[in-house]
């Protein structure tokens, strides 16, 4: 692996971290409907009401798992040396909090434990995150990818924040979509109780991370036109 492949890697793996800590902050958030309004949707969620302080742990442990998430993941940005060790930590304890609630919704939906939508979801990206992560470990990886080194490549840095917020964002405006299925309650759509705040943070990502994304743009036409200009 050479160093142009490794950069490539490295915004990748930031990219794909980004978006794993974006489903546990919308999972959070979600399972707060459960946590503390199971009593309130009628017979359809009765089952929830008696392991409402189960859930309600749940939503406390995926908030901090995502707050130290979003920490690791301006420190990868950054290239500090914590931010590796922030997202291994973040992406097992946030597998293990996914784990524990597909148990807990598989069990008392009489589902299989790999069928629990949406947090199997989370699951999966998870896992897929964890692995790449381990993997980015292996001699001969490690040392090209450079997310322990600061000043591993400005370019890259904003490049890697800008697909970070605007993947981010899609997360969160396509909520509805990919979550609406299994949060209805008599023909209504649950997650648009918390349609505000998603699609005002969805949007503001998305712009900001496509802006970030411009701005790598001009400059690396900018060090083109400079390198072309010094040929001359």
């Amino acid at each position: 692996m050479n160093e142009k492949s490794g950069k490539v890697l490295r915004i990748v793996a930031i990219v794909l971290f980004g978006g794993t800590v974006a489903f546990t902050m919308l999972g959070a958030i979600g399972t707060g409907c459960i946590a503390w309004n199971a009593n309130m949707y009628g017979k359809a969620f009765a089952v929830y009401v008696p392991y409402m302080p189960v859930y309600q742990i749940l939503v406390f442990v995926k908030l901090i798992v995502a707050t130290i998430g979003i920490l690791a993941t301006s420190a990868l940005v950054r290239g500090e040396k914590w931010g590796y060790k922030g997202a291994m930590i973040t992406l097992v304890i946030g597998l293990l909090s996914a784990a524990i609630q597909m148990y807990y919704g598989s069990t008392l939906k009489g589902k299989p434990f790999l069928a629990d939508a949406p947090t199997n979801v989370r699951f999966f990206i998870t896992l897929i995150t964890l692995i790449v992560f381990l993997l980015l470990k292996l001699p001969g990886i490690w040392s090209k990818v450079g997310l322990d080194r600061s000043g591993y490549g400005g370019g890259g840095k904003v490049s890697a924040g800008g697909l970070t917020l605007f993947v981010g964002g899609l997360v969160s405006l396509s909520t509805p979509l990919w979550a609406g299925p299994t949060h209805m309650y008599e023909g209504y759509n649950l997650v648009y109780v918390v349609s505000v705040p998603l699609f005002i943070g969805g949007a503001l990502m998305v712009v900001t991370g496509l802006g970030l994304l411009v701005v790598t743009g001009l400059r690396v036409r900018s060090e083109e036109t400079a390198r072309q200009e010094s040929k001359l």
